[in-house]
């Protein structure tokens, strides 16, 4: 207990304990607070001019608290509905709002010019059949909002706008955005939906942003750049995406890199590398594939295959354990198998093209229909 905060809590009351109202979180007593007198927020204008905001007047019923030196004294920070502090935070907080049934449980969380709504569970350890954080390290929340119906643990939010269900646990999301009113901003990041993020770091640069909407599962995932999740059932494992990607419709990319690339329509990538490209229509890249600038559509495969810069691999058509030459186009449901190809070919209607080697002299051919 440090002495600034009861010195604070002396000189700059500005709530007291009603006992009439009573919750019991862990085995704990949590009171209802009562404002001493009217709480402000300072913020600055669309036109640069500081302005007052009244978060609070004096006689107003709050949230809960187990001590007096749970929520500051000397800021405008509030607890709102039946939103629970139950613990006294980090010295760093300041300028926060708890809101709806939002709990927070670990000492270590630091929440700065942010707001934790719904039914967010702020902890210092998971319980909910997650993967324990390695490090005890608290959640840390700037400029955010968080309004989830899950557990969030050991991870760091900047100029976020989280909405929905899920956790993000071990994770970093940041959006590098501008404030709006010195508290959040609700265009640059935006994530929303049925979210799951397990050991995520994003990164952004200025022009960077991050669209979550729907059913989204993100484990152990490096991200630097822009990203979009669009749609149901959007699951992104041990990959690293870099650039502007974008990820819709029931899609899975796992243990893959990606650079400025489209994934969607039900479309899969495993273990493979992706640069500029486009896979979607049921179509799946797999087993130490590269594929540059070229779209893969409509139920087509590729399968531990090169596949060089401006190619089409569409209608049901499969590329194997190949090298497909640039500018070439696989379709009808051709197959390229165990071949080096030249570029600027065209295998269509069922053709079958096998051990082709264009850079030997002799090769052994066999290419049917």
């Amino acid at each position: 207990m440090k002495f600034s905060s009861i010195f604070n809590m002396v000189i700059n009351r500005k709530y007291h304990l009603d006992k009439s109202y009573i919750k019991i979180i862990n085995n704990d007593l949590a009171y209802r607070i009562v404002a001493d007198r009217d709480i402000y927020r300072d913020f600055i204008d669309e036109n640069g001019q500081p302005q007052k905001e009244l978060v609070a007047k004096k006689g107003d019923l709050g949230g809960y608290v187990t001590s007096m030196l749970c929520l500051p004294h000397n800021d405008s920070s509030w607890i709102f509905d039946y939103a629970v502090l139950c613990v006294p935070i980090s010295d760093e907080s300041h300028d926060f709002e708890l809101r709806g049934d939002a709990i927070v449980y670990d000492k270590n969380t630091v929440l700065i010019n942010s707001t934790v709504a719904g039914k967010t569970k702020i902890k210092g350890h998971n319980t909910d059949d997650k993967v324990a954080p390695i490090e005890q390290v608290g959640t840390k929340l700037i400029d955010s909002y968080v309004e989830t119906k899950g557990v969030v643990c050991n991870s760091t939010i900047r100029n976020c706008v989280i909405k929905g269900k899920g956790d993000l646990i071990d994770s970093e999301i940041d959006g590098d955005a501008p404030k709006i009113n010195g508290r959040l901003c609700t265009d640059v990041a935006d994530i929303s939906g049925e979210f799951d993020f397990l050991d995520v770091t994003k990164y952004f640069g200025k022009e960077g942003k991050i669209f979550a909407h729907g059913k989204v599962s993100l484990h152990h995932c490096l991200y630097k750049g822009s990203l979009s999740c669009i749609g149901n059932n959007v699951s992104c494992k041990n990959s690293l995406l870099f650039g502007v990607n974008s990820l819709q419709d029931e899609t899975e990319v796992l243990h893959s890199q990606l650079r400025f690339c489209t994934i969607k329509d039900c479309a899969k990538v495993t273990h493979s590398k992706l640069f500029d490209s486009t896979v979607s229509g049921d179509s799946y890249v797999a087993n130490n594939s590269t594929v540059y600038n070229s779209t893969i559509e409509k139920f087509a495969s590729v399968n531990a295959s090169e596949i060089q810069n401006n190619c089409l691999i569409t209608d049901k058509a499969s590329v194997q354990h190949s090298v497909l030459g640039a500018d070439s186009q696989v379709r009808d449901r051709a197959r390229v198998v165990d071949s080096k190809t030249a570029p600027n070919q065209v295998f269509s209607d069922r053709d079958l093209c096998i051990n082709i080697d264009c850079e030997a002299e002799s090769a052994e051919v066999s290419l049917r229909q």
